[in-house]
């Protein structure tokens, strides 16, 4: 049975002006592909690290190809970029930090993708970790994959040697690696073991909620929390701080996350950092054009 949230004023404002997208001026296949290359062209040249790509053979960076890179943007975040060192072969998609995506992005017109969809994934096994998966387009009536990209928001631990500390003989605290994924297709962002993964809720967003939002959303947790402790600020934490602070701006579709929400680790374990990062979050403009 599907279960309606409640829309904020301000987003029942933004879903009336977005009524003003009709068939004929919504944007074709081809210009949203277009203004899709634009948005990852910068990532891509970005070279220092391999990745494996789900835009196509011509996206996959190769190490050797370091030294040939003249683009100033690839030296410039060099130093600042980090990558998961999470094997690969189980995502197909370009991997980023949300620090190098923040920055790489500050200058793209982040503000005509819109959020339509978001799911909540956790795995069964393990530690049982949890990530969110996004849809953006810049069609409004569109969620083919065909017409936008697919975002996999997750927290995890950077394990590098030396990295790690304890705070006691239990429990261990590691910097945060908060990491998006990006994919043209959402198969690409589940893991292939599919029977050990749990989905969990999904909401969609007939608003004009702009990818800038969700970018600076991701930017005031990273600096609010930038570190990972296995009790607290981890990716329960992460994923449920994202999913709260979206909430009034979209409607469930599929189940709740209240049943799932980890409101201890907000409002009691991790509370100063909490607060701190809603605190900001109140001062952003969901409906930001950039």
């Amino acid at each position: 049975m599907k279960r309606s949230g409640t829309i904020s004023s301000f987003a029942k404002q933004a879903i009336h002006g977005a009524a003003i997208i009709t068939e004929n001026s919504a944007p074709t296949i081809e210009a949203t592909n277009h203004r899709i290359d634009i948005l990852l062209r910068p990532l891509r040249r970005i070279n220092f690290m391999d990745f494996t790509s789900a835009f196509g053979e011509e996206s996959s960076i190769k190490r050797s190809n370091h030294n040939k890179l003249s683009d100033s943007l690839g030296s410039k975040f060099r130093a600042t970029v980090g990558f998961s060192s999470r094997a690969l072969e189980r995502l197909r998609g370009m991997e980023v930090h949300i620090n190098t995506l923040c920055n790489v992005w500050k200058d793209q017109d982040t503000g005509s993708f819109m959020l339509r969809r978001i799911e909540c994934f956790r795995e069964k096994s393990g530690a049982h970790h949890e990530y969110l998966i996004a849809k953006i387009t810049t069609d409004i009536d569109s969620l083919e994959d065909a017409n936008g990209l697919w975002l996999r928001l997750e927290r995890r631990p950077k394990t590098l040697d030396g990295m790690r500390e304890y705070v006691s003989g239990f429990v261990g605290k590691f910097e945060a690696h908060d990491l998006v994924t990006i994919a043209r297709r959402r198969e690409d962002l589940l893991h292939r073991e599919d029977e050990s993964l749990e989905f969990r809720a999904s909401m969609t967003f007939p608003g004009n909620v702009s990818l800038s939002y969700i970018l600076e959303i991701l930017r005031v947790i990273h600096e609010e929390s930038p570190t990972y402790h296995i009790v607290g600020a981890h990716c329960w934490f992460f994923a449920s701080v994202i999913i709260e602070s979206l909430m009034s701006h979209g409607v469930w579709d599929d189940g709740q996350i209240a049943w799932y929400d980890h409101w201890k680790s907000k409002n009691y374990i991790n509370r100063e950092q909490y607060r701190a990062i809603t605190n900001r979050i109140k001062q952003l403009n969901p409906y930001q054009l950039n």
